[in-house]
């Protein structure tokens, strides 16, 4: 099997990979590295200009597994985010422009509840992040949410905003009961 060949579902291997660029020679991806009993978000930074990949390492230094769908998010100087879901909730680590994790790890999703996933997040030009997650609240609408993060990395508001709202209705489920509605 050729070298960086990502094999989802297999206990042991990667799967879930997501990639973005700073606009010149350097990556970041994010994956889920998954065991037997555990599975857990890494990252790796690449540098196209020589050809290399930083070692990989676990996104959150705190993580306690139960980690899945991941996204990866550079902005034009170098540093990057990595979002994961952990159990119901997003979680989001920033790193600066050599890879090294800037603070803790941080739930995104706020407040919490209900069923929180398929995160994606970008940076824009002045460096802030916007990360957005599709809530699937214990009653209710279906919504994706979002969350403003400064360039400091800290959130701009207490809480997540609303961009969209779906009601659940009968046949926006699948057969196994899940929604079928997916940002």
């Amino acid at each position: 099997e050729p070298e960086g060949t990502l094999q989802a579902g297999e206990a042991g291997r990667p799967g879930g990979a997501r990639v973005a660029g700073n606009g010149g020679t350097t990556y970041f991806a994010a994956w889920i590295d998954a065991t037997a009993s555990l599975s857990r978000a890494a990252c790796a930074l690449f540098d196209a200009a020589d050809g290399s990949w930083a070692a990989a390492a676990d996104c959150s230094a705190g993580s306690s597994g139960n980690e899945s769908e991941t996204s990866a998010a550079m902005s034009g100087d170098g540093r990057s985010a990595a979002v994961w879901v952990r159990g119901t909730d997003v979680i989001l680590q920033l790193f600066d422009d050599e890879g090294a994790r800037t603070g803790g790890d941080a739930r995104v999703n706020a407040p919490p509840g209900g069923t929180n996933d398929f995160p994606s997040a970008a940076f824009d030009g002045q460096g802030r992040l916007l990360v957005v997650w599709r809530h699937v609240p214990m009653t209710g609408n279906v919504e994706v949410m979002g969350r403003l993060f400064g360039a400091d990395g800290h959130a701009l508001s207490l809480s997540a905003f609303a961009i969209n709202s779906t009601a659940l209705t009968g046949e926006a489920e699948l057969a196994d009961g899940s929604p079928a509605y997916v940002p």
